[in-house]
């Protein structure tokens, strides 16, 4: 219950794909409002993938666990 790696620092223009190793459902939506993403529920082995046009600090959260956090740093 945990992303790995929480925090991820990358370049402009790199899209960044999460996968659900888990067997449980999570989510990879980002904590801004409106959310700059959001997966909606990933099912074990789906993935999700992003691009980062923008430079800034992107926080996200599993929306079925609030307590799961990461962070994406785009430079």
């Amino acid at each position: 219950f945990t992303f790995d790696p929480p925090e991820l620092t990358v370049s402009v223009g790199t899209r960044v794909t999460w996968v659900n190793h888990d067997d449980v459902p999570h989510t990879a939506t980002s904590t801004t409002k409106p959310r700059a993403f959001n997966s909606g529920t990933l099912d074990t082995d789906q993935k999700y993938s992003f691009e980062f046009k923008t430079a800034g600090v992107y926080d996200y959260f599993c929306a079925v666990h609030p307590k799961m956090t990461g962070r994406i740093t785009v430079k």
